[in-house]
Protein backbone atom coordinates (compact mmCIF):
# COMPACT_ATOMS: atom_id res chain seq x y z
CA UNK A 1 0.00 0.00 0.00
CA UNK A 2 2.89 2.31 0.83
CA UNK A 3 4.43 1.79 -2.63
CA UNK A 4 1.10 2.32 -4.35
CA UNK A 5 0.56 5.65 -2.58
CA UNK A 6 4.09 6.81 -3.42
CA UNK A 7 3.58 5.88 -7.05
CA UNK A 8 0.35 7.88 -7.20
CA UNK A 9 2.02 10.94 -5.66
CA UNK A 10 4.92 10.80 -8.15
CA UNK A 11 2.54 10.30 -11.06
CA UNK A 12 0.48 13.30 -9.96
CA UNK A 13 3.61 15.49 -9.79
CA UNK A 14 4.76 14.37 -13.25
CA UNK A 15 1.40 15.04 -14.82
CA UNK A 16 1.15 18.44 -13.15
CA UNK A 17 4.62 19.48 -14.33
CA UNK A 18 4.06 18.16 -17.82
CA UNK A 19 0.81 20.04 -18.20
CA UNK A 20 2.69 23.34 -17.93
CA UNK A 21 4.06 22.73 -21.44
CA UNK A 22 0.77 21.90 -23.09
CA UNK A 23 -1.33 24.29 -25.15
CA UNK A 24 -4.19 25.83 -23.22
CA UNK A 25 -7.19 27.62 -24.70
CA UNK A 26 -6.73 31.39 -24.86
CA UNK A 27 -9.04 34.20 -23.91
CA UNK A 28 -8.93 35.80 -27.35
CA UNK A 29 -11.96 36.46 -29.55
CA UNK A 30 -12.50 32.76 -30.21
CA UNK A 31 -15.38 31.72 -27.97
CA UNK A 32 -14.90 28.10 -28.90
CA UNK A 33 -17.32 28.15 -31.81
CA UNK A 34 -15.17 29.91 -34.45
CA UNK A 35 -12.94 27.78 -36.66
CA UNK A 36 -10.78 28.42 -39.70
CA UNK A 37 -13.82 27.70 -41.88
CA UNK A 38 -15.40 30.89 -40.49
CA UNK A 39 -12.66 33.10 -41.95
CA UNK A 40 -13.74 35.27 -44.89
CA UNK A 41 -12.44 38.18 -46.94
CA UNK A 42 -12.86 37.85 -50.71
CA UNK A 43 -15.96 38.59 -52.79
CA UNK A 44 -16.84 38.08 -56.46
CA UNK A 45 -17.14 41.82 -57.10
CA UNK A 46 -13.79 42.91 -55.64
CA UNK A 47 -10.12 42.20 -56.33
CA UNK A 48 -8.14 40.95 -53.36
CA UNK A 49 -4.41 40.57 -52.89
CA UNK A 50 -2.74 39.33 -49.72
CA UNK A 51 0.86 39.29 -48.48
CA UNK A 52 1.90 36.49 -46.14
CA UNK A 53 5.28 35.51 -44.73
CA UNK A 54 4.96 31.79 -44.02
CA UNK A 55 8.16 31.43 -41.96
CA UNK A 56 10.31 28.69 -43.48
CA UNK A 57 7.29 27.01 -45.05
CA UNK A 58 6.32 24.42 -44.06
CA UNK A 59 7.40 25.27 -40.51
CA UNK A 60 5.61 22.27 -39.01
CA UNK A 61 5.51 19.92 -41.98
CA UNK A 62 2.22 18.52 -43.22
CA UNK A 63 0.33 20.24 -40.39
CA UNK A 64 1.41 23.60 -41.80
CA UNK A 65 0.47 22.63 -45.36
CA UNK A 66 -3.00 21.47 -44.33
CA UNK A 67 -3.64 24.50 -42.09
CA UNK A 68 -2.54 26.97 -44.77
CA UNK A 69 -4.79 25.20 -47.27
CA UNK A 70 -7.78 25.64 -44.92
CA UNK A 71 -7.01 29.32 -44.42
CA UNK A 72 -6.61 30.07 -48.14
CA UNK A 73 -9.81 28.22 -49.01
CA UNK A 74 -11.77 30.18 -46.41
CA UNK A 75 -10.37 33.64 -47.24
CA UNK A 76 -11.05 33.20 -50.97
CA UNK A 77 -8.80 36.03 -52.19
CA UNK A 78 -7.62 36.36 -55.80
CA UNK A 79 -3.84 36.59 -55.35
CA UNK A 80 -1.46 35.72 -52.51
CA UNK A 81 2.13 36.97 -52.42
CA UNK A 82 4.19 34.66 -50.23
CA UNK A 83 7.58 34.93 -48.56
CA UNK A 84 9.89 32.35 -46.94
CA UNK A 85 8.74 29.40 -49.03
CA UNK A 86 11.48 26.94 -48.13
CA UNK A 87 10.30 23.72 -49.78
CA UNK A 88 9.46 23.52 -53.47
CA UNK A 89 7.80 20.13 -53.09
CA UNK A 90 5.58 21.29 -50.22
CA UNK A 91 4.66 24.46 -52.11
CA UNK A 92 3.60 22.30 -55.06
CA UNK A 93 1.66 20.04 -52.70
CA UNK A 94 -0.17 23.08 -51.32
CA UNK A 95 -0.86 24.45 -54.80
CA UNK A 96 -2.15 21.09 -56.05
CA UNK A 97 -4.42 20.73 -53.02
CA UNK A 98 -6.24 23.96 -53.90
CA UNK A 99 -8.72 23.28 -56.75
CA UNK A 100 -8.75 26.12 -59.27
CA UNK A 101 -5.49 27.63 -58.03
CA UNK A 102 -2.09 27.91 -59.69
CA UNK A 103 1.20 29.43 -58.62
CA UNK A 104 4.90 29.92 -59.00
CA UNK A 105 7.86 29.78 -56.60
CA UNK A 106 11.22 31.37 -57.38
CA UNK A 107 14.11 28.94 -57.19
CA UNK A 108 17.36 30.74 -56.54
CA UNK A 109 20.40 28.65 -55.69
CA UNK A 110 21.78 31.35 -53.40
CA UNK A 111 18.98 31.15 -50.80
CA UNK A 112 16.17 28.81 -49.90
CA UNK A 113 13.43 30.96 -48.35
CA UNK A 114 11.99 31.97 -51.70
CA UNK A 115 9.21 34.24 -52.86
CA UNK A 116 6.06 32.80 -54.46
CA UNK A 117 2.63 33.63 -55.81
CA UNK A 118 -0.64 31.75 -55.65
CA UNK A 119 -3.60 32.91 -57.75
CA UNK A 120 -7.13 31.81 -58.66
CA UNK A 121 -7.24 30.80 -62.31
CA UNK A 122 -10.95 31.56 -62.69
CA UNK A 123 -10.44 35.25 -61.92
CA UNK A 124 -6.80 35.94 -62.84
CA UNK A 125 -5.25 35.80 -66.32
CA UNK A 126 -1.47 36.07 -66.61
CA UNK A 127 -0.21 38.60 -69.16
CA UNK A 128 3.31 37.15 -69.01
CA UNK A 129 5.20 34.54 -67.02
CA UNK A 130 5.84 35.33 -63.38
CA UNK A 131 9.48 36.37 -63.13
CA UNK A 132 12.14 38.04 -60.97
CA UNK A 133 13.10 41.66 -61.57
CA UNK A 134 16.01 43.91 -60.54
CA UNK A 135 18.43 40.99 -60.49
CA UNK A 136 20.38 41.81 -63.64
CA UNK A 137 22.99 44.22 -62.31
CA UNK A 138 26.24 43.76 -60.42
CA UNK A 139 25.86 43.38 -56.67
CA UNK A 140 22.05 43.19 -56.91
CA UNK A 141 21.99 40.94 -53.83
CA UNK A 142 23.05 43.85 -51.64
CA UNK A 143 19.71 45.73 -51.86
CA UNK A 144 17.75 42.56 -52.73
CA UNK A 145 18.90 39.39 -50.95
CA UNK A 146 15.82 37.93 -52.66
CA UNK A 147 15.01 39.52 -56.05
CA UNK A 148 11.48 40.94 -56.28
CA UNK A 149 8.97 38.66 -57.98
CA UNK A 150 6.53 40.21 -60.47
CA UNK A 151 3.05 39.08 -61.44
CA UNK A 152 1.52 40.87 -64.45
CA UNK A 153 -2.17 39.96 -64.57
CA UNK A 154 -5.60 40.90 -65.80
CA UNK A 155 -8.65 40.74 -63.53
CA UNK A 156 -12.08 41.54 -64.98
CA UNK A 157 -10.37 43.14 -68.01
CA UNK A 158 -8.29 45.33 -65.65
CA UNK A 159 -4.48 45.01 -65.90
CA UNK A 160 -2.59 44.99 -62.59
CA UNK A 161 1.13 44.71 -61.79
CA UNK A 162 2.00 43.08 -58.44
CA UNK A 163 5.57 43.04 -57.09
CA UNK A 164 6.33 40.69 -54.19
CA UNK A 165 9.28 41.46 -51.88
CA UNK A 166 11.13 40.22 -48.84
CA UNK A 167 13.64 42.93 -47.95
CA UNK A 168 16.74 42.52 -45.80
CA UNK A 169 15.92 42.02 -42.14
CA UNK A 170 17.34 43.40 -38.92
CA UNK A 171 19.44 46.44 -38.06
CA UNK A 172 19.51 49.06 -35.32
CA UNK A 173 16.82 51.40 -36.64
CA UNK A 174 19.36 53.92 -37.96
CA UNK A 175 20.37 54.36 -41.60
CA UNK A 176 24.16 54.20 -41.39
CA UNK A 177 26.61 55.62 -43.93
CA UNK A 178 27.53 52.07 -44.92
CA UNK A 179 26.13 50.38 -48.01
CA UNK A 180 25.99 47.02 -46.16
CA UNK A 181 24.06 48.45 -43.23
CA UNK A 182 20.69 46.66 -43.09
CA UNK A 183 18.63 49.85 -43.16
CA UNK A 184 20.78 51.25 -45.97
CA UNK A 185 20.12 48.10 -48.01
CA UNK A 186 16.35 48.48 -47.52
CA UNK A 187 16.59 52.18 -48.37
CA UNK A 188 18.39 51.38 -51.63
CA UNK A 189 15.89 48.62 -52.43
CA UNK A 190 12.99 51.08 -52.08
CA UNK A 191 14.74 53.61 -54.30
CA UNK A 192 15.30 50.97 -56.97
CA UNK A 193 11.68 49.82 -56.80
CA UNK A 194 10.44 53.41 -57.04
CA UNK A 195 12.59 54.13 -60.07
CA UNK A 196 11.71 50.80 -61.72
CA UNK A 197 7.99 51.56 -61.51
CA UNK A 198 8.46 55.14 -62.71
CA UNK A 199 10.46 54.00 -65.72
CA UNK A 200 8.49 50.91 -66.72
CA UNK A 201 4.91 51.28 -65.44
CA UNK A 202 4.23 55.02 -64.99
CA UNK A 203 0.54 54.74 -65.95
CA UNK A 204 -0.27 51.22 -64.71
CA UNK A 205 -2.12 49.85 -61.71
CA UNK A 206 0.85 48.82 -59.54
CA UNK A 207 0.87 47.09 -56.15
CA UNK A 208 4.13 46.59 -54.22
CA UNK A 209 3.85 44.37 -51.18
CA UNK A 210 5.59 41.88 -48.93
CA UNK A 211 7.58 41.50 -45.74
CA UNK A 212 9.46 44.80 -46.01
CA UNK A 213 11.07 44.40 -42.57
CA UNK A 214 10.80 48.00 -41.43
CA UNK A 215 8.39 50.53 -39.94
CA UNK A 216 6.36 53.08 -41.88
CA UNK A 217 6.26 55.31 -38.80
CA UNK A 218 10.00 56.02 -38.41
CA UNK A 219 11.12 59.64 -38.60
CA UNK A 220 12.09 60.81 -42.12
CA UNK A 221 15.81 60.69 -41.36
CA UNK A 222 15.63 56.99 -40.47
CA UNK A 223 12.71 55.91 -42.65
CA UNK A 224 13.72 53.51 -45.43
CA UNK A 225 10.39 54.14 -47.21
CA UNK A 226 10.86 57.91 -47.49
CA UNK A 227 11.20 57.81 -51.29
CA UNK A 228 7.60 56.53 -51.47
CA UNK A 229 6.24 58.55 -48.54
CA UNK A 230 7.47 61.87 -49.90
CA UNK A 231 6.06 61.02 -53.36
CA UNK A 232 2.53 61.09 -51.97
CA UNK A 233 0.93 62.15 -55.24
CA UNK A 234 2.06 58.89 -56.85
CA UNK A 235 2.22 56.28 -54.06
CA UNK A 236 0.27 55.33 -50.95
CA UNK A 237 0.86 52.73 -48.23
CA UNK A 238 -2.62 51.32 -47.74
CA UNK A 239 -1.69 49.90 -44.33
CA UNK A 240 -0.51 53.23 -42.88
CA UNK A 241 -3.65 53.32 -40.74
CA UNK A 242 -2.76 49.92 -39.33
CA UNK A 243 0.80 51.07 -38.62
CA UNK A 244 -0.47 54.16 -36.79
CA UNK A 245 -3.16 52.25 -34.93
CA UNK A 246 -3.37 49.68 -32.16
CA UNK A 247 -0.56 47.14 -31.91
CA UNK A 248 -3.28 44.47 -31.71
CA UNK A 249 -3.58 44.82 -35.50
CA UNK A 250 0.15 44.67 -36.31
CA UNK A 251 1.18 41.75 -38.46
CA UNK A 252 4.39 40.45 -36.91
CA UNK A 253 5.16 38.80 -33.60
CA UNK A 254 1.74 38.90 -31.94
CA UNK A 255 1.53 42.68 -32.14
CA UNK A 256 5.25 43.44 -31.97
CA UNK A 257 5.54 45.40 -35.24
CA UNK A 258 3.87 46.18 -38.57
CA UNK A 259 6.42 44.87 -41.10
CA UNK A 260 4.08 43.56 -43.84
CA UNK A 261 3.02 46.39 -46.15
CA UNK A 262 0.93 46.97 -49.27
CA UNK A 263 1.79 49.99 -51.43
CA UNK A 264 -0.31 51.17 -54.38
CA UNK A 265 0.33 53.58 -57.25
CA UNK A 266 -1.91 56.60 -57.79
CA UNK A 267 -3.86 54.80 -60.53
CA UNK A 268 -5.51 52.86 -57.69
CA UNK A 269 -6.17 55.73 -55.27
CA UNK A 270 -9.82 56.13 -56.32
CA UNK A 271 -10.43 52.41 -55.98
CA UNK A 272 -8.91 52.37 -52.50
CA UNK A 273 -11.15 55.30 -51.52
CA UNK A 274 -14.23 53.28 -52.45
CA UNK A 275 -16.33 52.39 -49.39
CA UNK A 276 -16.28 48.71 -50.39
CA UNK A 277 -12.46 48.62 -50.37
CA UNK A 278 -10.49 47.78 -47.24
CA UNK A 279 -7.08 46.84 -45.84
CA UNK A 280 -6.87 44.40 -42.97
CA UNK A 281 -4.50 42.29 -40.92
CA UNK A 282 -6.26 38.93 -40.91
CA UNK A 283 -6.40 37.79 -37.28
CA UNK A 284 -6.22 34.08 -38.02
CA UNK A 285 -5.20 33.24 -34.47
CA UNK A 286 -8.65 34.38 -33.29
CA UNK A 287 -10.08 31.42 -35.23
CA UNK A 288 -7.80 28.81 -33.67
CA UNK A 289 -8.60 27.05 -30.41
CA UNK A 290 -5.25 27.83 -28.81
CA UNK A 291 -4.81 31.29 -30.28
CA UNK A 292 -1.46 32.82 -31.14
CA UNK A 293 0.55 29.96 -29.66
CA UNK A 294 -1.10 27.45 -31.98
CA UNK A 295 -0.76 29.77 -34.97
CA UNK A 296 2.93 30.42 -34.30
CA UNK A 297 3.69 26.74 -33.73
CA UNK A 298 1.93 25.54 -36.86
CA UNK A 299 1.87 28.39 -39.38
CA UNK A 300 4.05 31.48 -38.97
CA UNK A 301 5.11 34.43 -36.83
CA UNK A 302 3.50 36.80 -39.36
CA UNK A 303 -0.21 37.31 -39.87
CA UNK A 304 -1.30 38.00 -43.46
CA UNK A 305 -2.25 41.50 -44.56
CA UNK A 306 -4.94 41.66 -47.24
CA UNK A 307 -6.17 44.44 -49.54
CA UNK A 308 -9.63 44.46 -51.11
CA UNK A 309 -10.25 46.86 -54.00
CA UNK A 310 -13.64 47.76 -55.46
CA UNK A 311 -13.05 49.13 -58.95
CA UNK A 312 -15.16 52.12 -59.95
Amino acid sequence: MKYTLAFLIIAFILVSCGSQHKLTPTNNNNDGDQTLEDLSFGTDSTFEVMTWNLKEFPFNGSTTVETVKEIITALDVDVIALQEIDSSSDFNALKNSLPGWNGYRSNSASYNINLAFLYKEESVVLNENIHEILNDFEDSERPFPRPPLMLNLTWNSIPIIIIDNHLKCCGDGIIQNDEWDEEHRRLDACQLLHDYIDENYPLDNVIVLGDLNDLLTDSPSSNVFEVFLEDESNFLFTDMGIALGSSANWSWGNGSAQFDHILISNELFDEFDNSASKIETIQIDDYMQFGWQEYQDNVSDHLPVALKLKFN
